[in-house]
């Protein structure tokens, strides 16, 4: 068994090692005490990577300062904007979560400047300007930051997608169609899906997809041939 990094005496960001706690899972977990004078317990890898800066204390302010500078909070209720923020961080960071492979499993990155301050990322993305707004990436091969970044509405973010993995054509917007023996074009807008048409190949469905994204969705479509496949 490897020795055990000491790190009793050491201090990370708002937090000082007071001792060992105990290991569970394979993971180390160490006494702390925070400037604010709560002792607390945390992963030796989260205090050493900067997951865990503080007892949680250091959320708490960063969240009243936010509603004071900019009316963020109502209540204790979080901020929409504030969700965001942790549901991007969560599928970019954390392999157990759902949208781990499409995100942080494929190379997904948060910035630095944004990565542990949502001051940052507020001051960059300012406030949702519509209700239901979303995260969207513009490049969907790229990382969350200030450039390829804006708020969306949910048909927008769903369009600048890539292909589904399990497609069987190759193609975004185009399926087999056994009983007819030919590709199926389509798309959907706003909720419903409108069918573009039936061709002998692949190929001829995929650009009439790819001119039907950017007919109904402009600068937020997606399409094959910006992804490469045509």
């Amino acid at each position: 068994m490897p020795k055990r990094l000491e790190l009793t005496g050491k201090k990370f960001h708002r937090l000082t090692v007071i001792g060992f706690s105990h290991v569970e899972k394979g993971l180390t977990r160490w006494k702390c005490i925070c400037e604010c004078g709560k002792e607390t317990i945390v992963r030796g890898d989260y205090l050493k990577n900067g997951t865990t800066k503080s007892c949680g204390c250091l959320v708490k302010e960063t969240m009243a300062m936010t509603a004071t500078k900019h009316g963020h909070c109502a209540g204790n209720r979080l901020p929409p904007e504030y969700r965001a923020w942790t549901k991007m961080k969560r599928r970019c960071t954390r392999p157990n979560e759902q949208a781990w492979e499409s995100y942080g499993g494929r190379g997904i990155t948060i910035c630095d400047r944004w990565l542990n301050s949502f001051e940052n990322f507020i001051a960059d993305m300012g406030e949702k300007p519509f209700k239901g707004a979303e995260i969207d990436r513009i490049d969907v091969n790229g990382n969350y930051e200030p450039d390829n970044c804006r708020w969306v509405t949910k048909t927008q973010n769903c369009e600048n997608r890539r292909k589904k993995s399990n497609s069987t054509s190759g193609y975004k917007g185009v399926s087999w169609e056994k009983a007819r023996n030919k590709y199926r074009a389509y798309i959907s807008v706003n909720g419903t899906r409108i069918l573009l048409g039936r061709f002998p190949n692949a190929l001829d469905a995929a650009i009439a997809y790819d001119d039907a994204a950017l007919k109904y969705f402009g600068q937020y479509a997606c399409t094959n041939a910006m992804m490469g496949l045509i």
